[in-house]
């Protein structure tokens, strides 16, 4: 008795220390980049929230799911009540203009949201592998899941990925306990609605339908009436699934219309990741697992993958349904490493599995420190690039160092025609500050585009009290420079990002729907300013990280690889040149 205490107190212990070294990993880097930000999403899901605040609770796109940005308008609701009470906010208005104004503690709120989920999808691991398998497979699939680049990528920024992957992991833990007890039903239905509020998190997180399948029919497995048991299970689990899809998405039912045709015209158009020269059934082993995991991990998964499918146990048939028919019927819309969490979940736990099983196979019985240390040897590739990642995003970004610049040597109120803005966001430049006629402009395309304009609008009305108009820029927005808006517009000054030169541009221009070769009509570009622009100053990195984070491209991953575990004074981000017209001197 004292010896079985024991082991549970070591188990628990390491447990714990899995999961705070996980949650110390994702907060250190949970600021980057604020008040600004390291993704367009991420800004998509904040403003969603904040305008739900409005009364306006219908999206103006149905791409991304609604259930993340409600829970941020809850957490808003919150702080705006505290606030008030405190005496920081007087009104809606005052709250809106704090976001506008810095909207840091915002920002911080909506990815330490992120990071919470982010150690519950490691918690999870560690209760389903231990539930399914043993308290041993549960300790390394904790260790896999908390340090692996893929999962920890995407722990820290304010996005719905984890948000997502915890609650289909939630929903797989209580179909575990339902199978335990084929007599009982709360699980079972509690598990259904958790797969619906995932699919309204993130919509291919739906495609745990086939995990409470195959739990339906493992309960049903020595019914009497096992047919009739199964179809009447699968009919209620259907029900709580319809349920809890319209509680976390409840838009879907004002305008289903518009929804059907956001998500059909995602799964089958182009959009950046989605190169369809490619062979995407390939692509996931060789560079997604390949980079997400490293080498040793992804042969681990995928050594555990077959390894369950050699054993069959009701366990293992449980475990590989999710990712087996995600691989099947989601491969061809798969754009980026980060789309294949979901699966990769339950992978990690198959590969812990597999680590356990081949220590016991070598010692004739389980050992836990044994299973830890092969796990360790493992996972080390990966969680080096996660620590790297970690000093990537903790590091000066050159967005903000060439704004500084800008700021300091461009007078006020001059005209800057800037690349690198999707939907007037800067996502790969300089964030300036704009002038009231920028502002009008993007009023006027945001709305064309089916926005409100309402941040937009607020920051005009109190521009004033929010900006220092001298350090304010005309800004001619364009995603990419154009030869002809160049020559239409003659701008005095131009700003030149590098994220335009590589991959995740050529992908970019690809689905601004750009015809011919990418490569030679930028080079073309550049000849076209070099005889008409000299260069005001070049700001450099010390590693040329792409803007578009989270869409980690190959080079990115080979960048991560170079940067030291343990540096100072380095930066990162896109190489941004500045050119002043030539004509302005004669």
């Amino acid at each position: 008795m004292i010896r079985k205490k024991l082991r549970i107190n070591r188990e628990t212990v390491l447990l714990l220390a899995v999961l705070t070294a996980s949650l110390g990993m994702r907060i250190l880097p949970v600021a980057s980049d604020l008040p600004y930000f390291s993704s367009l999403d991420e800004a998509t899901y904040v403003e969603t929230a904040l305008r739900f605040g409005t009364g306006t609770f219908k999206l103006s796109s149905y791409l991304h799911g609604a259930l993340y940005p409600q829970v941020l308008f809850l957490e808003y609701a919150a702080y705006f009540v505290l606030g008030r009470m405190l005496g920081l906010f007087s009104s809606s208005t005052d709250f809106l203009l704090a976001y506008i104004k810095d909207p840091t503690s915002f920002f911080l709120l909506a990815r330490v949201t992120a990071v919470l989920c982010g150690v519950g999808v490691v918690w999870l691991s560690h209760a389903i592998a231990s539930r399914v398998y043993h308290p041993r497979v549960g300790l390394v699939a904790s260790l896999f899941t908390g340090f692996s680049l893929l999962m920890f990528q995407m722990s820290f920024l304010a996005l719905a990925d984890m948000p997502a992957v915890f609650l289909l992991l939630m929903a797989t833990y209580l179909a575990v306990r339902s199978v335990e007890q084929p007599k009982e039903r709360r699980f079972y239905c509690a598990a259904a609605a958790l797969v619906g509020l995932a699919a309204a998190c993130k919509y291919h997180a739906g495609f745990g339908v086939v995990t409470l399948t195959v739990a339906a029919f493992m309960k049903c497995a020595d019914h009497e009436h096992r047919t009739r048991a199964f179809v009447h299970l699968a009919v209620l689990g259907s029900v709580f699934v319809v349920v809890g899809f319209c509680v976390g998405m409840p838009q879907f039912l004002l305008d289903p219309a518009a929804f059907y045709g956001d998500v059909f015209h995602r799964l089958s158009g182009a959009y950046i990741g989605n190169n369809p020269d490619r062979n995407a059934w390939l692509f996931l082993f060789t560079h997604h697992l390949r980079n997400g995991l490293g080498i040793p991990l992804e042969l681990a998964s995928l050594l555990g993958l077959g390894f369950a499918l050699y054993n069959r146990s009701k366990w293992d048939l449980l475990m590989l349904s999710f990712p087996f028919f995600f691989y099947l019927l989601f491969m061809r819309s798969l754009g980026f490493a980060y789309h294949l969490l979901p699966a990769v979940a339950f992978l990690l736990i198959l590969a812990a599995r597999f680590v356990d099983a081949v220590v016991e196979k070598l010692r004739g019985r389980g050992s836990l420190g044994a299973s830890l240390f092969l796990a360790a040897v493992v996972a080390t590739p990966t969680f080096l690039d996660s620590v790297r990642l970690m000093q990537v995003m903790r590091s000066p970004s050159t967005k903000t160092m060439a704004k500084t610049w800008i700021e300091g040597h461009i007078p006020g109120g001059a005209t800057i025609m800037a690349e690198g803005y999707v939907f007037a966001v800067p996502t790969s430049g300089p964030p300036l500050v704009e002038t009231r006629s920028t502002l009008e402009r993007d009023i006027a395309f945001i709305i064309e585009n089916k926005g409100t304009g309402r941040t937009a609008t607020l920051r005009l009305a109190h521009y004033d009290d929010l900006y220092d108009n001298a350090r304010a820029y005309d800004i001619l927005k364009v995603p990419f420079l154009d030869s002809e808006a160049i020559t239409r517009d003659r701008p005095p000054y131009l700003i030149m990002t590098s994220d335009k030169d590589r991959s995740a541009g050529k992908e970019l221009a690809g689905l601004l729907m750009m015809t011919g070769d990418y490569g030679e009509k930028r080079e073309a570009v550049k000849e076209g300013i070099r005889r008409r622009y000299d260069v005001l100053a070049t700001i450099a990195p010390t590693v040329a990280f792409t803007a578009f984070f989270p869409h980690l491209m190959d080079e990115d991953y080979r960048l991560i690889r170079n940067w030291p575990l343990f540096s100072r004074g380095r930066s990162r981000g896109p190489t941004i040149t500045i050119w002043e017209r030539r004509s302005r001197h004669g």
